[in-house]
């Protein structure tokens, strides 16, 4: 199978969660299958990791996308757009582009797209199906953290916690399949 590995953060070095898990993924996959790795990143990504992926990866294409232009993102688009604020930061029509540019060069079998972050660039190709690492629910994350907070991160959370809802469930109807840590985190 030839898949395109989307993800929000370049997989390597190994910082979060999601890097280890996208990392753990991409050399799995790779022993039976070409990945190609479609990656934002918000710094330059050192030769290094670029070195450690490049075992695992038939491609690479990295998207820079500054935090500064992320947050002017959510900033000009958070109060009336619908999508989480987390989508929004991760938003860019460059990933997208590279996506589609991509799926031009190759014909991929199936997008993985690591988090629903990046669900909207692994949506670009329309004949490609989707499958979405969701990890962990974040609405669950966020019913949680809304709980330790003051008055006004609460309001943020309480709007987070709507739109995050609605998107994983329409994302999850959207793809062709999709991915959970825990049996906890499926509904």
């Amino acid at each position: 199978m030839n898949i395109c590995f989307v993800t929000s953060r370049f997989p390597f070095p190994v910082t979060k969660g999601d890097t280890l898990r996208a990392y753990n993924q991409i050399r799995e996959l790779s022993r039976e299958h070409a990945v190609h790795l479609v990656s934002a990143s918000d710094a330059a990504v050192s030769s290094a990791a670029l070195a450690e992926m490049q075992k695992y990866c038939s491609g690479i294409d990295i998207v820079k996308i500054g935090r500064a232009r992320s947050f002017a993102t959510v900033a000009a688009l958070g109060i009336a757009s619908q999508l989480p604020l987390q989508v929004l930061y991760f938003l860019a029509p460059e990933l997208r582009a590279q996506v589609e540019r991509a799926a031009k060069r190759q014909k991929f079998d199936i997008i993985h797209a690591m988090t629903f972050r990046v669900a909207p660039a692994a949506f670009a190709v329309p004949d490609v199906p989707v499958v979405v690492d969701f990890m962990d629910s974040y609405a669950a994350n966020i019913s949680t953290r809304r709980a330790l907070v003051g008055p006004f991160a609460r309001r943020v959370y309480d709007m987070e916690f709507k739109r995050v809802t609605a998107y994983e469930r329409n994302v999850a109807a959207r793809a062709a399949g999709g991915v959970v840590i825990a049996e906890l985190d499926r509904n």
